[in-house]
């Protein structure tokens, strides 16, 4: 996939400077509070039951939303488990992209896959505010366990603003079908990442037809 040499040339830069992509002082910004209406937490589960990674964000009023079973966001039984899952989760990803803009009225998503285990509430609250205040479009609350806040891979764990989405959806349509998910966002715009390990990439793909 094409990057433009200015892209390439921000994220080697960051990798090498390990520069912050935006700063939050404590007493100039207010720690996200998962009860109120500026972020919706949804965790899209693809595995059609409960996991314990799902159980870790319990206490933060999450909505589950299944991609297969009687609820299927998009029918995903025809596709073959290995040879297709980076297209299949791409069109999960643009069905549930548009389900949630025109479902939920939030400024903030704050997406978590299934298999993502959290293991510090008050560090995440911190960050996401962080990021709000910074008026981020898109930020990966996953660590990826580097040392530097450039985004390059990896949808366990991400903060989308609404205007974001919109804006991603065109550019998302036209190369649904040849670069997976992750790619298309780090390539789509500059994207920043968290630098701390607090959430945990904890899972087997389980992706299966009939």
């Amino acid at each position: 996939m094409y990057v433009e040499p200015s892209m390439q040339a921000w994220w080697d830069d960051m990798v090498r400077t390990k520069k912050e992509c935006f700063k939050c002082n404590k007493g100039t910004f207010t720690d996200w509070d998962p009860f109120s209406e500026k972020v919706k937490l949804i965790i899209l589960n693809g595995r059609n039951s409960k996991t314990e990674q799902m159980e870790s964000w319990s206490s933060l009023n999450p909505v589950i939303l299944k991609t297969k079973g009687p609820d299927d966001m998009v029918d995903l039984y025809f596709h073959d488990n290995v040879k297709d899952f980076a297209e299949t989760l791409n069109f999960i990803y643009y069905s549930f992209f548009d389900k949630i803009i025109n479902v939920y009225k939030n400024e903030y998503f704050l997406v978590v896959e299934d298999d993502a285990l959290l293991d510090n509430i008050e560090q995440l609250k911190e960050d996401v505010g962080c990021a709000i205040a910074n008026k981020v479009g898109v930020y990966s609350l996953f660590g990826q366990g580097t040392s530097h806040h450039a985004y390059s891979w990896g949808t366990q764990a991400m903060l989308y603003s609404r205007s974001y989405l919109k804006e991603f959806r065109p550019f998302h349509l036209r190369n649904i079908s040849f670069h997976p998910i992750d790619l298309l966002i780090a390539s789509y715009k500059r994207t920043c990442k968290t630098n701390k390990s607090y959430i945990h990439h904890k899972g087997k793909r389980t992706f299966k037809g009939n």
